[in-house]
């Protein structure tokens, strides 16, 4: 989630840095030794040396990855939760040496934002990141009679299927990793076949065979079987195409061993049975070394459908098999990928830019990067908004420049039931610290996230 917005100047910090706790950095021009605390990339001052707390320039003592505040009139750091006045955000270089430039200050030397004042904060959001989920559409019974759960009304659970009949399922793929592959949403329509009948009696048979074909057809099919995967549930118990799968995911079996189940039932006796298919598509990737800031990554995940069908395709005259889509494709947030290209372009204003020669990136130091960006890692951001009056335009009209700071920091590694150490809710809670020191309570408004619960957002005044 990158909340572009096109009226603001935005510039990434990184704050993925791997020390922690109490650290001491010794003062590059005079040698004098600083006392820091460091949780989740934020460096946080130690017990006051001189009375000094450390200066700016020595972020580059630390190395890649930290992001401390300082007071904007003494250049020292500061604990922003307790901080009364202005400041500014400083990150430490991502390049370790100055040997492309160590006559104009060196690109070593730390990164910083604009002066902020409290009085023109206008933002503060956290955006801690989250997994994707795959897309699992479920068909039939597959709860063992427990909870069964059919999307349309007149579905039922226990669908009869007889001999002497074929049945057909049709699976559409929907989403952008479709539209790439294909160029257009794309579906299958697979068959299912119920054998002969004893003569001219008809007689039901057991679902298992219709879901266990259409299942082998899905994983069979040359198309189909790189963005989903079919999985048969009998009297709840689930069994995949192959050993690997089944023994990957604690699986009571393979497709083989079906049969086997179904002759052990009754006389008579039908089992519950359903079939789940399961989003499953995977995006081609490069490694590092070939790293391409325009190459496609992909958030979206495959959506599937599933109704059963006539044997031209129409589904209008058939609406009593049980198809329940138990949860939905979601995307992830805070990817690395994303995370990796929002600091290249924040550098590349600072005309730090990413070279697509693989030596250059060498020479300039760009694959330091990726060494403070993992792209198959997941981060938090927390963006600061802030504006920054003219007062002196030469046009006359009065009007502000926005800046909005996007701190890249860890994800929440904290064990369930512990405060969580995400650089962004750490950060949240410093500045909810700040804000009341600075102006009072701030107004505070529910807002509903995507997931569906309540958070806090702060709102500020207009100028």
């Amino acid at each position: 989630m990158g909340l572009y917005d096109p009226s603001s100047w935005e510039r990434a910090f990184v704050a993925t840095g791997t020390k922690t706790g109490v650290q001491t950095v010794t003062d590059f021009h005079d040698g004098t030794v600083y006392n820091v605390s460091i949780a989740s990339g934020i460096v946080t001052p130690g017990a006051p040396t001189g009375g000094k707390t450390m200066p700016v320039y020595d972020m580059r003592v630390l190395g890649p990855g930290y992001v401390g505040f300082f007071d904007a009139e003494t250049n020292q750091l500061i604990n922003i939760s307790t901080h009364d006045g202005k400041f500014y955000v400083a990150a430490s270089s991502l390049k370790t040496n100055d040997a492309q430039g160590q006559f104009h200050g060196g690109y070593t030397a730390e990164t910083k934002s604009k002066i902020i004042n409290p009085k023109y904060l206008r933002r503060l959001v956290k955006v801690n990141p989250n997994d994707a989920t795959q897309c699992i559409v479920e068909i039939g019974d597959v709860t063992n009679g427990v909870s069964c759960t059919c999307d349309l009304p007149n579905s039922v659970c226990d669908k009869n299927f007889t001999c002497g009949e074929s049945y057909f399922l049709r699976v559409d793929l929907t989403g952008t990793p479709s539209l790439r592959t294909f160029g257009h949403n794309f579906n299958r329509v697979f068959q299912a076949n119920g054998g002969c009948c004893d003569g001219s009696v008809v007689s039901n048979v057991d679902p298992a065979n219709i879901y266990l074909q259409w299942a082998e057809a899905i994983n069979a099919d040359m198309q189909m079987k790189d963005f989903i995967r079919a999985f048969v549930v009998v009297n709840g118990n689930t069994y995949a195409q192959d050993t690997a799968t089944a023994t990957a995911l604690g699986l009571a079996g393979t497709f083989a061993d079906i049969p086997a189940v179904l002759e052990a039932l009754a006389e008579g006796v039908a089992s519950k049975s359903g079939m789940i298919i399961q989003g499953a598509y995977v995006d081609t990737t490069f490694g590092n070394c070939s790293f391409m800031p325009d190459d496609y990554y992909g958030v979206e995940p495959i959506q599937v459908l599933a109704s059963e069908v006539d044997w031209s395709g129409q589904n209008c005259t058939f609406e009593t098999l049980c198809v329940h889509i138990a949860k939905k494709g979601t995307q992830a947030n805070g990817l690395g990928e994303e995370k990796l290209r929002t600091v290249i372009m924040s550098e590349s204003y600072g005309q730090n830019f990413f070279p697509t020669d693989i030596r250059m990136r060498e020479v300039e130091q760009s694959t330091q990067l990726h060494n403070v960006i993992d792209r198959n890692t997941k981060y938090s951001s927390f963006f600061i908004t802030h504006s920054v009056p003219r007062f002196n335009n030469p046009t006359g009209i009065f009007d502000n420049d926005q800046y909005r700071l996007n701190i890249i920091g860890v994800a929440n590694t904290a064990a369930e039931g512990q405060p969580s150490d995400a650089t962004a809710d750490i950060l949240d809670t410093a500045f909810t610290a700040y804000l009341t020191v600075n102006a009072g309570t701030p107004d505070a408004v529910a807002v509903e996230n995507a997931s569906g619960t309540t958070a806090t957002a702060y709102v500020f005044p207009e100028i």
